[in-house]
Formats: structure tokens, sequence, C-alpha cells
């Protein structure tokens, strides 16, 4: 980033308490259930475990991502549907699932906490003009435009989140699966795995597969093309 900014790590002395309350003024916390959070604008917080599972969720438009440490498994739940891939299999269902919440989250192994404070001793953050932010946590490459939008990468594999607060819009993108949403005029629901795509435009649902669709019309007639 250019312009003026300014550079920090996150330290502290002492014995830490095991309570969100105890919190560093700015960067990521431990939570009581041994998960760092960091709090962004704009109601989106980022959930990490030691591992290196992670949830993003953006609370303004009740969207959940979440992605397993080893990235075999991934999760969205969105206003147009909910996705759930877990190595080769992916599950999705479309509208319905708004009617329910299910709980999207990640857990941690079992740990002395040290391990937890020493990720966040060693996180640091940038900010950056027009009030960007940018943070290193555990692996993790967080930044957050002026804008709101969250983009969320991993150094060490393929793994990308974005998620913004303003349109609705959330993507995923793993070595194993690429899932899209978004709400307003082109609202949707994407997903991809290798030579499969599944496409929700609202009305429609349809399934590619190797040169052949299928799939339901506006009036929930199965549809093959």
């Amino acid at each position: 980033m250019s312009g003026s900014n300014s550079r920090g790590q996150v330290n502290g002395d002492g014995p830490e308490p095991r309570s969100k309350t105890s919190q560093f003024p700015f960067g990521p916390i431990l939570l009581d259930n041994g998960v760092i959070q960091l709090r962004l604008r704009d109601s989106i917080t980022v959930d990490m475990t030691v591992e290196g599972s992670v949830k993003v969720v953006n609370g303004n438009h009740n969207i959940a991502i979440a992605v397993s440490s080893d990235t075999m498994a991934t999760a969205m739940h969105h206003p147009n549907g909910i996705v759930f891939q877990n190595g080769p299999r992916v599950d999705i269902a479309a509208v319905d699932a708004r009617r329910k919440y299910p709980y999207i989250g990640v857990v941690p192994a079992a740990h002395n906490y040290v391990d937890q404070w020493q990720i966040i001793r060693s996180s640091s953050y940038q900010l950056g003009q027009e009030g960007s932010l940018l943070f290193q946590v555990n692996g993790f490459r967080i930044t957050q435009g002026g804008d709101g939008l969250v983009k969320i990468s991993r150094s060490n594999n393929r793994c990308s989140i974005r998620t913004s607060p303003t349109n609705g819009c959330a993507t995923v993108t793993t070595n194993a699966i690429h899932c899209t949403a978004s709400l307003g005029t082109s609202s949707h629901l994407f997903v991809r795995r290798e030579e499969r795509r599944m496409h929700f435009d609202g009305a429609t649902f349809i399934v590619r597969n190797a040169g052949h669709s299928a799939g339901f019309d506006e009036l929930d007639r199965l549809r093959v093309y």
C-alpha cells in the first residue's frame, strides 16, 4: 500500500486470561472456546483455529463461509442457498435454504491456549488509504477495503474468500471447489467442481456435466437440455 500508512504488531505482556473481554485494542482476540477471532467493520468477523480452519461471517446479509484446514471441506450459507462440499461430494440447496439457518463453524482442537496467544502476539496489521486494513494472522492475509469488501487468502495453498457488506456478494475458491453468490440485479448461486457446474438465478436451477444439462425451471418442472 502507498501513502501514509501505519504498521503495528499485536503484543501483550504477562499472563493472558482466557476471556473474549480481555482483548487487545486492535487486532485478533481469543474467544473462550479457543477460536481466534478478528472483528472487522460492517459486522464482518473472521474466526480461525490454530490448525488453519477459517470461517467468515457477513452479518449484514446473513452470509457464512467456512473452509477446513486441509481445504477438503467447504461450506457456504447465503440467502440464495446453501453449499456443502466434503471431498468429491457437493450438496446444494437453493431458495428453501433461507428458511433455516444451519450452524456453520470451525471447531478448534484441544489446546492449552499457548499456541493461540503466540499467533495473536505475532499477528500484524497495516492501515492504508481510504480506511483500508491489512492483517497477517496465522498464515492468512486478510484485507478490508474502504468500501467494506473483505478478501482472505492463505499463503500455503489455494484458498481464497471474498464477501461484501454492501451488495451481499460471496466467493470461496479452493483446490476442490469454486462457488459464487450475490444479491440484487445479478442475484445468483454458482458452484463449479471440475467439469460439473450448477447455476441458480432465483428462478431456474441447472446442473451441467460433460456437455449435458438438466434442472428445474421457474415452475419447478424438470428439464433436460
